[in-house]
Order: C-alpha cells, then sequence, then structure tokens
C-alpha cells in the first residue's frame, strides 16, 4: 500500500509537470503564431506520459509566417528527418514539441527535380530527463533546453594531401578558398566541402574544381574516414557549431598520387588562392606542415589534429 501511495504522488507530480509543459508549448505557440502541421503519422520522441517515461507521438507546429506546404516540405526533407532520427534515440531528452519557423530553398534542386533545401531554423521544447525526477514543477523552466536550432544536414569534408615523392621533399595539402560573408571574410581557406553520392562519388563545387585544376577525382573508395578511425561509432563526426546547429561533417583523408618536389612546387605557384573575375572559388596549395597557421577553419584544424594523432598512434602511415 505504501508503494501505491509514492506512485500515485509520483504520477500526480508528473502529470502536473506535463501540464506546464503544455503551457509552454502553448506560449511558444502564441508567440510564433504558430499552428499545428497536419500529418497522418507523428513522429515518436522520448517525453513524460503522467506516470512513466517513454516515446510518444510528438506534434509538429509550423509559424504562420512559414507557408504551410515549405513546413511540409522541410518535414519531409532528409535534414529534418535525419534530426528526428537521432532526437528519437535519445533517452536523456524529452521532448515535447517541435516547431518550424523558417524554411530556406537553395537555387539548386535535388535527384527528384525538387527544390533543395539549405536550411530549416526550427524550436524545440524539450527538457533534461536527468533533472527532470528531481525538482518541482515551479522548477520546470528552469529545465527547459536551449530549443532553436538551424538545421542543415549533414556534410564531408576531404583533407588533400599530394604526397612528394622525393626523400627530401614534402608534403602539400590543397585548400579551397572562397567568400564567407557570414564570417565576414572575403577569401577563407579551407579544405574541400561537399557530399558523397550514392555511386560513392564525392561532389560539388569543390570537387569539380579539383578535377579540373588538378585531375583529381576523388571516390569514396580512395578515402580513409578520419572520423570514423577516430571516434569509432560514438560520433557520426565532428560538430562545428553544436550550440545552434545540427550540422556534422565528415571528415576523410584523401592522399593523391606521389609527384615530384619540383612538379608540386609549379602546382603552388599555380594555385595561390587568389580570386579572380567571376570565379567564385580558388585553390590554394600550401605545404602540410604550415597547415595549422593558414586558415582558422575548424573543420580544416580538426582533420589536421585527427590526422597527426593517427600518424603518431600509427593507425595512419
Amino acid at each position: 500500500r505504501v508503494h501505491g501511495e509514492h506512485s500515485r504522488v509520483r504520477a500526480m507530480s508528473n502529470r502536473d509537470r506535463e501540464n506546464e509543459a503544455a503551457g509552454i508549448v502553448s506560449a511558444a505557440i502564441s508567440t510564433w503564431s504558430a499552428q499545428e502541421l497536419p500529418l497522418e503519422n507523428k513522429p515518436m520522441l522520448s517525453f513524460l506520459h503522467p506516470a512513466y517515461i517513454e516515446r510518444a507521438p510528438t506534434t509538429i507546429y509550423y509559424s504562420t509566417a512559414c507557408r504551410v506546404e515549405d513546413a511540409k516540405a522541410g518535414y519531409e526533407s532528409p535534414i529534418f528527418q535525419n534530426w528526428l532520427q537521432n532526437m528519437s534515440r535519445s533517452t536523456k531528452i524529452l521532448t515535447k514539441a517541435v516547431f518550424i519557423l523558417t524554411v530556406v530553398f537553395a537555387e539548386t534542386q535535388d535527384k527528384h527535380k525538387k527544390p533543395k533545401i539549405s536550411f530549416i531554423k526550427i524550436l524545440s521544447i524539450s527538457f533534461s530527463k536527468s533533472d527532470f525526477t528531481e525538482v518541482g514543477t515551479e522548477d520546470l523552466d528552469k529545465i527547459k533546453l536551449p530549443g532553436l536550432a538551424f538545421l542543415r544536414g549533414d556534410f564531408v569534408g576531404v583533407m588533400v594531401v599530394l604526397p612528394c615523392q622525393d626523400s627530401e621533399g614534402e608534403d602539400f595539402v590543397v585548400l579551397t578558398v572562397q567568400p564567407r560573408p557570414a564570417v565576414a571574410q572575403a577569401a577563407l581557406p579551407e579544405i574541400p566541402m561537399g557530399y558523397i553520392e550514392e555511386t560513392g562519388d564525392f561532389v560539388g563545387e569543390a570537387a569539380e574544381k579539383l578535377e579540373s585544376a588538378l585531375e583529381i577525382k576523388m571516390s569514396e573508395l580512395d578515402f580513409v574516414n578520419l572520423t570514423s578511425l577516430a571516434f569509432g561509432s560514438v560520433f557520426p563526426g565532428v560538430f562545428p557549431s553544436a550550440g545552434g546547429s545540427d550540422e556534422c561533417v565528415q571528415l576523410y583523408l584523401y592522399r593523391a598520387k606521389e609527384r615530384s618536389f619540383n612538379e608540386l612546387e609549379m602546382k603552388r605557384a599555380e594555385h595561390t588562392g587568389e580570386l579572380t573575375g567571376n570565379d567564385p572559388m580558388a585553390l590554394k596549395i600550401v605545404p602540410l606542415k604550415e597547415l595549422w597557421k593558414v586558415t582558422p577553419d575548424c573543420k580544416t584544424l580538426c582533420a589536421l589534429a585527427i590526422y597527426q594523432r593517427l600518424k603518431q598512434g600509427g593507425i595512419l602511415q
């Protein structure tokens, strides 16, 4: 009977907390002038029922500043679905609702001839499970997690090494240089970024530039997955801005064919990273030993750090 009374009190406490969470959702609905997105099946995420914690249907809302058809496209996109899948695996984050606030479309189309989505701005009403059962209802708002985020999905970054075949020579690295207005940089050096298609080919503007300028065509079969060697299955890649974005970058190593030192020096003189004309991207070849000081790009520095540690540990030759 004592156990039953304890369970009843706990159930009432959890029901109060769920009601308070519903109040937080209502406030967000008012703030963002939001409506429920009509879905045949709601996604299943972890949340607190009146007496226990398990996965439950989660309501998706959309800001009325965002057209309902755009919100549906955002919801059905691989970017949003991948984020939902990752959240569904978490048993430490309890989610009551998710708001789709903005969907930004790119000028390009996907393989289905539909407009490709670049970003999705969302707000999730989520709480920390570890704290949920330890505080009273009056503290619920204190354990609400920061929920505003920009979803943009996964990318691939490749550290392209040009090995020197001469014993006294040195290896070089190929960087792309392009304007990055978001950080007020007119010419930011960084490792080539892109995607790996279903065919296994590395594609994107950087891949096209590497192929045309250096006759380098990369395939997944030629890559060494640096992040997989470093983290195993614990983390899928590196997170450049986990405080506000889901962006995850898998870092790879690609070693091109060996070249003579003279040939590498000629290529280095040819590709200095100078942006000319209307070309939005240039290549820059730098000595591997100087890579750490020629760019502040975190993807590049992460790739370099992992590469060096794997080399020191004998995992990479």
